[in-house]
């Protein structure tokens, strides 16, 4: 009963921690909670992944997320429109989260793509499918139409998903003098993820990926 008791307070704690700097109107549980006090039950990872653009009402968002666990929150907040589940952001800062490094995937952290799993839009069209390295190729679809947002965040450089030096400060400053990576939403090619950088002020939505 102790043990549950720990578990259940750390849990909370965590999702507290999560959800600090986020307004109350975008911070939700969406079973997140139940995860975190329920490890091993009541999550079920998805077979046919949703990935979506957060974009803030198309308002977008600065490059201060709050960090990866605060890009992570965004994407849990804006996930519950499409259903129970757990969100994260597809981004990275090298320390918290990356892909690959130094032309290896197999250093990957905490990272939000799994191997050989196909991705769809919420809408039901197909992204593509990740290889074995838990990365994309050239995507069959963009991961969005064309809309008022054209770019996410992302961190990424042009060449093998590694982590740039343009982060936003680890996605915690909209300072105009920062700079981060950003990749376009509506195109298909490389450059979905990683196209170039732009000032921390702006306005850019997150991508962000059903577990």
């Amino acid at each position: 009963m102790l043990h549950k008791l720990k578990c259940s307070f750390r849990g909370l704690m965590l999702f507290t921690v999560i959800c600090f700097g986020i307004s109350a109107t975008k911070c939700r549980n969406n079973g997140i909670l139940d995860t975190l006090e329920n490890p091993g039950g009541g999550f079920t990872p998805c077979s046919e992944c949703i990935i979506f653009v957060a974009t803030n009402g198309n308002l977008g968002y600065n490059g201060n997320l709050g960090g990866v666990a605060g890009a992570d929150a965004i994407c849990q907040a804006e996930g519950n429109a499409y259903g129970k589940g757990v969100y994260r952001a597809l981004l990275v800062d090298g320390s918290v989260r990356r892909a690959c490094e130094n032309g290896s995937c197999s250093t990957a952290k905490n990272w939000v793509l799994q191997a050989n799993r196909a991705y769809k839009r919420p809408d039901g069209t197909a992204i593509g499918t990740t290889d074995a390295s838990r990365v994309f190729g050239n995507l069959a679809a963009a991961i969005a139409p064309s809309g008022t947002i054209a770019s996410a965040w992302t961190g990424l450089m042009p060449t093998a998903w590694t982590v740039s030096s343009s982060t936003c400060s680890g996605w915690t400053t909209s300072e105009t003098g920062s700079s981060g990576d950003y990749g376009q939403i509506s195109v298909t090619g490389n450059s979905a993820f990683a196209y170039g950088g732009n000032v921390c002020s702006a306005a850019l939505g997150v991508y962000c990926v059903q577990q």
